[in-house]
């Protein structure tokens, strides 16, 4: 039993699973009949066992024991009987029942030769080429020990994670031998060696950088090399590094004379992406102050809440939200257009610096599992860390031209922003209008002559969508870097074939531990493999997988990624007991805090990892973080609603979407839930379908069953308005397309895009497709105004009558 027993445990600690069901074969001869017989009258017997990681390893045992007497009390019963009383649907690729197999040779042949009353027996090595199971652990009683083989199948494993399965199974069993009452979750099983490779080996880049110095003090050392390069542009703007330090120096003295503001304050900036906003953002660094962003277009709910949180006293604005004061109150609101006047009476030198490396940065607010977002806070030491070490893996130069996509909402900015500017490249911001067209954005990238570019991988897509149909785009890029949700790097596979100079790399990272912190080039094996490789930590970062209670796992396991290093953040502002919850010390070195990501991860031999997914209820959304507690508490909140469980799914183009589930006493239409949670949550968090059920589904435990929850394909979609059929051959088109990118049915003419599934990276698909048919007679930009078949067709039947790209006015969805 202590054989099997160590099996089942060394199983438990590699998968997490605590109902596991291994096979071992019995000789079948309990009918004293068959004592005298030859022939093979072996059964197989699956022995299941429930097992805590609680458990000691003598209880773990005893209740092997347990299970295997009562299968010995049924040995007759025929294993092919259990198979067709149990399973019903078989899966030629695998055994049934069980894939592991534990053998016991207990009766081994005394010697190479036996006569048996005339007939000689001797043993005969048979060479073995096809494995029966996964796993087949066979052990022979010597008489003098006990003697192991593996057997095992090689599609799954190779023969260097073999050899360390037996060096773990041997701890396993010394840890049983030294002491049986030791709980499995205390267990280590990995070796010394292993243990130096994991903690160190793998983390041996020790890097250097400027720990004393602040972001604005290196920008102003820039500033100084390269005083008339233009340092951003927005549309027809462009400013010199003289000029944004000026206009920052501004008003930053502004600030602190006018506001009082002081090292380690916290100011909010919520403006629209123009030069402003890079004022603003330095504006704030350099009177000593940390910024907080707010995304103008979020509900006034959660501008309201995040105001509140932080308690924040002074609020940056550009003069685009006219009614703020019905939002906030009693908070100083400088206005950087009406208040321009005024900041500019002040010098325009740099002023005596009041903050050092170790006071904060920005906060940037996270989506929350409680029902409310949470900061995140970030110091200028952890900036300069990623962005300027002497271990740097990009040669970033004053040649650079980035563009700044992404919302400041999103740490991704921080990237572009000072990727660019402390390196003395060129930024320029894109309005919200391009961000939309993908089109225009390579038109960007093209006049601009982009050398850097920083994407989500799932907004990428609608790029090279568009620039794998022409290589007409004259692209001067050296980097694509990929942030923000996995990648697949399939996608790339065309781009590298037309721009072959461009270098991909796949940065890992989390807000909590600044931006980024794995780095992974990503290669033709990649992108042929479809693997979401994310390489290894940045300079000054480490990183491990541990497995639910702190403890390393070995190479080839699954387990949370955990980051360490100059990286990992201050923690989250107002919320002691969350960040004593994720930022913990690391039980292998406490003087290092380290940072809980949630995220799974697999560590590769070559000690690169490979991401597997979430641990929880959190997902990425258009590169956004989402707790879906956060979604699930707000519609709980709303009437007679008694329960929501919010899923996140893929599409047939794997973009992840948001379905609700819902338990109440009433049916309320999907217009009203969007209604309601667009008050407090922003775009990208509403889920695009709402699914009223009578009961949610619940496993033998009583739990609920989220993987049971059903697909929003098999519902018939309850359209919200009158339903039309299509009337002609440009609407039964554009019906054929909505269907298919939404996978629902049946669509009207007359149903909103956007509240049958549709977001702004599905109408990217939905344009191309129609354009492809009727080119030039429907821009994307009247795609988001006119979110109908019967509108669109009507576009493009009488094209003349569209609006122009001028005259249109953008409704805005967060990418």
């Amino acid at each position: 039993m202590s054989l099997l027993g160590c099996v089942k445990a060394l199983l438990h600690k590699y998968s997490h699973q605590e109902n596991i069901v291994i096979g071992t074969p019995i000789a079948g001869r309990g009918h004293y009949d068959l004592e005298e017989q030859l022939g093979l009258y072996i059964n197989m017997i699956p022995i299941r066992t429930e097992i805590s990681s609680e458990d000691s390893l003598r209880t773990l045992i005893e209740k092997i024991k347990a299970k295997t007497v009562m299968g010995y009390d049924h040995q007759a019963y025929p294993f092919d009987y259990i198979v067709e009383d149990l399973v019903k649907v078989r899966d030629t690729s695998r055994s049934p029942i069980f894939d592991v197999m534990v053998v016991l040779q207990n009766m081994a042949l005394t010697s190479d030769t036996e006569v048996l009353e005339g007939i000689q027996v001797k043993a005969y090595d048979a060479e073995q080429t096809i494995s029966k199971f996964d796993l087949t652990f066979n052990f022979v009683d010597t008489g003098e020990g006990i003697k192991g083989v593996i057997e095992f199948n090689t599609d799954l494993f190779d023969r260097d994670r073999i050899e360390r399965m037996v060096s773990h199974y041997e701890q396993m069993v010394s840890r049983l031998v030294d002491n049986d009452e030791v709980l499995l979750k205390d267990v280590e099983y990995i070796t010394k060696t292993e243990r130096n490779q994991l903690l160190e080996g793998f983390n041996d880049v020790n890097a250097e950088y400027p720990r004393d110095k602040t972001i604005q003090s290196i920008f102003e050392e820039q500033v100084l090399r390269t005083p008339e390069s233009i340092a951003v542009v927005f549309e027809d703007v462009a400013l010199s590094y003289s000029q944004l330090n000026e206009a920052s120096n501004q008003l930053a003295l502004y600030l602190r004379d006018k506001y009082k503001i002081k090292a380690g304050d916290l100011v909010g900036l919520m403006v629209e992406r123009t030069e402003l906003m890079i004022i603003g953002i330095l504006g704030i660094l350099k009177s000593g102050a940390a910024y907080l962003p707010i995304e103008p277009a979020y509900p006034e709910d959660r501008i309201r809440f995040t105001i509140t949180d932080a308690s924040i006293k002074t609020l940056i604005t550009d003069g685009s939200i006219t009614h703020i004061e019905s939002i906030i109150s009693g908070v100083s609101v400088v206005s950087l257009k009406e208040d321009k006047k005024q900041i500019e009476k002040y010098p325009v030198e740099n002023l005596q610096e009041i903050n050092t490396a170790k006071d904060l940065a920005y906060v940037i607010y996270t989506s929350g599992s409680t029902g409310n977002p949470k900061g995140v806070m970030v110091e200028h030491k952890n900036v300069i860390q990623l962005l300027y070490n002497d271990q740097f893996q990009f040669s970033f130069d004053e040649k650079d031209i980035w563009p700044v996509f992404h919302s400041i909402c999103f740490d991704v900015s921080v990237w572009e922003i000072f990727g660019g500017l402390l390196y003395g490249g060129k930024l320029i911001v894109v309005s919200k209008k391009t961000t939309l067209d993908p089109h225009g954005y390579l038109r960007l990238l093209e006049k601009e002559k982009v050398t850097v570019l920083n994407k989500i991988p799932s907004t990428f897509e609608g790029i090279v969508l568009q620039a794998t149909d022409t290589v007409s785009y004259d692209l001067a890029l050296r980097y694509v870097i990929f942030a923000g949700e996995a990648l697949n790097p399939t996608i790339l596979k065309k781009w590298h074939i037309i721009y072959p100079q461009i270098k991909f790399v796949n940065l890992y990272g989390i807000t909590e531990i600044t931006v980024h912190g794995n780095y992974k080039e990503i290669t033709a094996a990649e992108m042929e493999s479809g693997t979401n490789n994310i390489g290894k930590p940045l300079p000054a970062n480490n990183l491990y997988i541990f497995d639910q209670f702190n403890k390393l796992v070995p190479v080839g396991v699954i387990g949370e990624i955990v980051i360490g290093g100059e990286g990992v953040t201050r923690g989250y502002l107002n919320r002691k007991e969350l960040t004593q919850e994720r930022y913990i010390k690391n039980p292998y070195n406490l003087t290092e805090t380290v940072y809980r990501s949630g995220d799974l991860g697999m560590r590769m031999p070559n000690g690169e990892v490979l991401y597997c997914g979430r641990n929880d209820f959190q997902v990425k959304i258009r590169g956004f973080r989402v707790e879906l507690g956060e979604i699930e508490n707000q519609l709980s909140r709303y009437l007679k609603i008694e329960n929501a469980v919010v899923l996140s799914r893929d599409d047939a183009q794997g973009d992840k979407y948001l379905v609700a589930y819902i338990l109440s006493k009433e049916e309320y239409s999907g217009k009203d839930l969007r209604t309601y949670l667009k008050a407090t949550l922003p775009d990208y968090m509403i889920p695009a379908y709402f699914i009223f059920l009578e009961n949610f589904p619940l496993t033998f435990n009583g739990k609920l069953d989220r993987n049971a929850l059903p697909s929003p394909e098999i519902f018939e979609l309850k359209s919200e308005v009158k339903f039309e059929e299509a009337q002609n051959e440009v609407e039964s088109f554009i019906k054929l397309i909505w269907e298919d990118i939404l996978s629902v049915k049946p669509i009207g003419t007359r149903d909103n895009f956007f509240e049958i599934g549709g977001n702004s990276l599905k109408i990217i698909r939905t344009f191309k497709m129609i354009n492809e048919k009727y080119p030039d007679l429907i821009k994307i930009a009247d795609m988001f105004d006119y979110p109908t078949i019967k509108d669109q067709a009507y576009l493009i039947l009488n094209h003349s009558q569209s609006k122009s790209e001028e005259e249109t006015e953008f409704k805005v969805f967060e990418l």
